[in-house]
């Protein structure tokens, strides 16, 4: 007896489906709108803006502040020329006296903001060496800046800054 050998009959296996491939959707710039339709207003189709709300001015004397202590000597030379700018009806000598003054200041308020905090730390002679260093030269570069716009200024704007000096005092 013959056996028939089983099914030689091939199954064909199919490759599976090639998935299709999509781009991913280019990504819009922000604040850009699709186009309008034709005959349909462009300003309909944006979105409304966002109300930007600015804060409520504050009076200045509300406002925190950061003011340092200086000499007597160098106050007294504040108000004096202070004084004199505001008495005087031209500007003559005077932008060059409120430059001196302004430098004379800044000099102070380096020492006050920087160096003290740096001496009450104790962080040693080098350190402050150091720092002395740096702010010799920013009070510099911020010396020859600030003279070389007051000693442009006429008498009105000399008297602005006078004032604003003496508000700060």
């Amino acid at each position: 007896m013959s056996t028939t050998p089983p099914s030689t009959a091939r199954t064909v296996k199919s490759k599976p489906a090639a998935k299709a491939v999509t781009k991913p959707a280019a990504a819009k710039a922000p604040g850009r709108t699709t186009k309008a339709p034709a005959g349909v207003d462009k300003a309909a189709v944006k979105a409304p803006a966002k109300p930007v709300r600015k804060p409520a001015p504050v009076p200045a004397n509300e406002l925190p502040s950061l003011r340092f202590q200086h000499s007597h000597a160098l106050r007294q030379k504040t108000h004096s020329v202070l004084d004199a700018l505001e008495a005087a009806s031209s500007h003559r000598g005077h932008g060059e006296a409120l430059a001196d003054l302004v430098a004379e200041l800044v000099v102070a308020g380096m020492e006050w903001y920087f160096l003290r905090p740096l001496q009450r730390a104790q962080v040693g002679f080098m350190a402050e060496q150091s720092a002395k260093l740096g702010l010799s030269g920013a009070t510099k570069m911020i010396n020859s800046a600030s003279r070389g716009f007051i000693l442009r200024m006429d008498h009105q704007q000399l008297r602005v800054v006078a004032a604003y000096i003496r508000e700060l005092s």
